[in-house]
């Protein structure tokens, strides 16, 4: 076989495969979740009757705290994540939550949209708040990354957009969790009993993207399309 039929080969087979993914795992590694799925005031945890909720082939599990997905609302003179009119999920009283796929399978995060959901009796100046995104990798270890929380200046936290960086692509395990920190005192979170029970955070329009391996076969096959159509047009002319 000729190196050019071999490689057109391989093209072929890398767009079958590549064309096969949608098909064969589609609601595991892509997909959005915007939690309108559920109804309102759906609460979810270890201390309710449903542990996690699920959407699009993914799971959403609270632990240290339960979690709450329903419209959002915001009403004097509680501080609110403001910014998000439609349904989305709360982690309360310290929360974090792990996101999986049901399949099992590895997924790659690519953005969300979160905000701080501060409480209205407490005084935030001065202290940082930070999600962390934390990933379990299938090829084994661990990554992380870290995003600053905004506020819009009046006491109210607002809902923003953020992209997931490459490292923490193609995992098996993600979990959110917040962290409240005094820059005057150190990194470490505080543990001052005045915000015991006060890390709470909103999620919502999650989409997950094509894993690497993915994109790889598809640029394979693209390559081997465009070599085999120079192919056909040089015996064309002979």
């Amino acid at each position: 076989m000729s190196l050019s039929k071999t490689l057109q080969w391989a093209a072929s087979a890398a767009l079958g495969a590549a064309l096969c993914l949608p098909v064969a795992g589609q609601a595991a590694v892509l997909g959005r979740v915007d939690f309108e799925a559920a109804p309102p005031l759906t609460v979810v945890g270890p201390g309710q009757a449903d542990a996690s909720y699920s959407e699009a082939g993914f799971r959403f599990t609270p632990s240290g705290g339960d979690a709450l997905v329903d419209l959002s609302f915001c009403s004097a003179p509680d501080f609110c994540a403001v910014g998000n009119a439609t349904q989305y999920l709360t982690a309360l009283n310290d929360a974090s939550v792990t996101i999986e796929a049901e399949s099992g399978s590895s997924f790659s995060l690519g953005s969300f949209e979160a905000s701080f959901v501060p409480s209205p009796s407490l005084d935030y100046s001065g202290l940082s708040i930070l999600l962390t995104l934390s990933g379990a990798l299938s090829g084994g270890g661990t990554a992380s990354q870290t995003f600053a929380l905004l506020g819009t200046g009046a006491g109210d936290y607002l809902f923003s957009g953020y992209s997931v960086d490459e490292s923490l692509r193609n995992t098996t395990a993600l979990t959110l969790s917040v962290c409240l920190i005094d820059p005057t005192l150190g990194s470490a979170c505080l543990s001052d009993p005045t915000y015991i029970n006060d890390a709470q955070f909103a999620l919502d329009n999650l989409t997950f993207v094509p894993e690497p391996s993915a994109l790889w076969l598809v640029g394979l096959a693209l390559a081997g399309l465009g070599l085999n159509r120079q192919t056909s047009r040089r015996t064309a002319r002979r």
